[in-house]
């Protein structure tokens, strides 16, 4: 299942991305979102919501996750 994300630190703030796609990769979300270090499980919620309101949800139910 292609999916992926990182997180790095850039100018003292995290920055995090992060990939949804079909296996095929006939479908593809992206989604980047920054926020303070000490908040980086805010940081990643928000990327999570990012990454659904364009449809990574139906991708994942598509492929059975």
């Amino acid at each position: 299942m292609p999916i992926g994300a990182w997180a790095r630190m850039e100018g003292g703030r995290l920055v995090a991305e992060g990939m949804v796609a079909l296996p095929d990769g006939s479908r593809l979300v992206r989604g980047r979102t920054a926020g303070e270090a000490d908040r980086a499980e805010e940081v990643g919620k928000r990327l999570a919501d990012a990454l659904l309101a364009q449809g990574a949800g139906e991708i994942l139910e598509g492929i059975g996750a």
